[in-house]
């Protein structure tokens, strides 16, 4: 009877580690769903933003915002990263899509490409992996900034008046380009002439506004302190 109640345990205790095991996976599978809707997230507003911008002309539109995104795109990950535009005919309306190319030859066959989609097919296909490998290696980062700049060059050319406001515009964009996006969002605040308000928790990226304030709790109150004259 001892050693039947010895097995019973054995098997009970190889079958907890078994549980463990899977709610360690469940965990994980947990936090990488919560990762990949993030990006999810980001990418999709990144086209809504853009489709927006298709009510001016798609001209007018690829002249002036290509150079913006792909500057800060250059400056923020230090790579040739070129932000490309393609305009899409879908049941008699204008679509919009983009990708990211890593270099000047690459966006001039990308163009060179679209003007015969039929003919380079495979090319197109094969620019587009690229696309979505560079996506991949800098997680939501590239989708962030790219979002970031849209919304204000949005702003710009759709003539909307008033300060921008950007909550935790670094959240996927991680400590390693953090420093470089508060330098892009500073000049971009001087380039148009325009406030920013970030709402943010990274003291780093808070570190580049001209302004500073804590939001805490104190006593069932929320209460403001001003840290820049502090």
């Amino acid at each position: 009877m001892h050693e039947r109640i010895k097995n019973i345990h054995s098997e009970l205790m190889q079958q907890k580690g078994v549980a463990d095991m899977l709610k360690s996976d469940i965990i994980r599978l947990n936090q990488r769903q919560l990762k990949f809707e993030e990006k999810q997230k980001l990418l999709q507003e990144v086209h809504t933003l853009l489709s927006t911008l298709v009510l001016g002309t798609e001209r007018g539109i690829t002249e002036y915002l290509s150079p913006i995104v792909t500057e800060a795109l250059h400056y923020v990950f230090e790579q040739d990263l070129r932000f490309c535009i393609e305009f899409i005919n879908r049941r008699n309306q204008v679509e919009v899509d983009f990708f990211i190319l890593r270099s000047k030859e690459d966006e001039d066959r990308f163009h060179k490409y679209l003007e015969e989609p039929g003919k380079y097919e495979r090319q197109i296909q094969d620019l587009v992996k690229e696309h979505k490998d560079i996506n991949f290696m800098y997680g939501g980062a590239v989708n962030q900034v790219i979002a970031l700049v849209l919304r204000l060059v949005m702003a710009e050319f759709l003539k909307i008046q008033g300060p921008i406001f950007l909550d935790e515009p670094s959240s996927a964009v991680g400590d390693l380009y953090t420093e470089k996006l508060g330098k892009l969002l500073a000049s971009l605040s001087e380039r148009f002439n325009r406030q920013i308000v970030l709402i943010t928790h990274s003291q780093r990226l808070a570190s580049y506004a001209e302004k500073q304030y804590l939001v805490y709790k104190e006593g069932g109150y929320s209460k403001v302190k001003d840290l820049t004259s502090a």
